[in-house]
C-alpha cells in the first residue's frame, strides 16, 4: 500500500496534465488541412509558379525538380516598388549591403534537395512578391544571379 500512493499520485498528475493539454488544442482536427497550399516547382534556373494564389496564411512548398539544392526566399516589394526595381537593386548591391526598406523578407522554404520537397507556413499579405534562390552553383555564384529569380506572386487576392 505504501508504494501504491506515489503511483496513484503520478497517475492523477498525468491525467490532469492530459486533460489540460487537450483543452488547449485548436478547434477541428488540429491539422493544417484547412490552410491553402501553394506548390512552386524549382528547376535548375527557374521557378514554375501557379497563376493564382490568395493572401493569408499559406503552406508554401518548394518542389525541387532540379539537379542541385534549391530554396525559395520570398521578398515582399512595398512602397509601390516593382520587380524591375528589385532586380536593379540586386545588380548594383554588394553582398554586404542591407536590403532596401521596401524589400521585406517574407519567409519561404529553406532548402530542398533534388527530387525532394520543403515546406513552410507563410503569412502572405496582399501585394507583390519576388522569389529567389540564394544557393550557390558549382562556381559559388548564387542561383538568382543565373536567373533563378521570379516575380510571379503579384497582387495577391484576399
Amino acid at each position: 500500500m505504501k508504494h501504491l500512493r506515489p503511483c496513484l499520485l503520478l497517475g492523477a498528475v498525468g491525467f490532469t496534465l492530459a486533460t489540460l493539454l487537450s483543452a488547449c488544442q485548436p478547434e477541428g482536427d488540429g491539422t493544417a488541412s484547412n490552410v491553402p497550399k501553394l506548390v512552386i516547382r524549382a528547376t535548375d534556373g527557374d521557378y514554375d509558379v501557379p497563376a493564382e494564389t490568395s493572401a493569408g496564411m499559406t503552406e508554401v512548398t518548394l518542389d525541387n525538380q532540379g539537379t542541385g539544392l534549391h530554396q525559395l526566399s520570398l521578398v515582399q516589394l512595398k512602397d509601390g516598388k516593382a520587380f524591375d526595381d528589385f532586380t536593379a537593386h540586386l545588380q548594383t548591391a554588394k553582398e554586404s549591403d542591407p536590403a532596401p526598406s521596401w524589400a521585406v523578407a517574407a519567409g519561404g522554404p529553406v532548402v530542398a534537395a533534388p527530387g525532394q520537397q520543403a515546406s513552410s507556413f507563410v503569412s502572405l499579405e496582399q501585394g507583390t512578391y519576388a522569389m529567389r534562390c540564394y544557393i550557390p552553383d558549382a562556381e559559388g555564384v548564387p542561383n538568382f544571379v543565373g536567373g533563378m529569380i521570379n516575380w510571379s506572386l503579384d497582387n495577391l487576392a484576399t
